[in-house]
C-alpha cells in the first residue's frame, strides 16, 4: 500500500502533534490528556487505502473516532467535525 509522506516530515511528527493540538481546542482537553493519533490500512471498500484513527484516553473511559482519509490529509475541519 501507497503511503502519504512529506519529505520535509517523513514520520509525519508534526502533523501528528497539530491534529493533537486541534483535539484539544475541540474537546478543551487538559495537557494530562493523553491522545494517539494514527494511520491504518482501509479494509472498507468505500474508505481510501489509509485511515486515520484518533484515540483519547480518559481516567475512566476511551473515546475512539476514525477518519477515512490518509494522515497527510487530515485538516483541522475534520477534527472540528467530530462529535463526543
Amino acid at each position: 500500500m501507497l503511503s502519504f509522506k512529506n519529505p520535509r516530515d517523513p514520520e509525519n511528527a508534526e502533523l501528528t502533534r497539530l491534529i493533537k493540538k486541534w483535539v484539544r481546542l475541540k474537546f478543551a482537553l487538559e495537557e494530562s490528556v493523553s491522545i494517539l493519533v494514527s494511520e491504518h490500512p482501509c479494509l472498507d471498500d468505500n474508505c481510501p487505502m489509509h485511515q486515520t484513527v484518533i484515540a483519547v484516553f480518559f481516567e475512566e473511559t476511551t473515546k475512539q473516532w476514525t477518519i477515512h482519509k490518509p494522515l497527510t490529509f487530515i485538516r483541522q475541519r475534520d477534527v472540528e467535525s467530530l462529535e463526543v
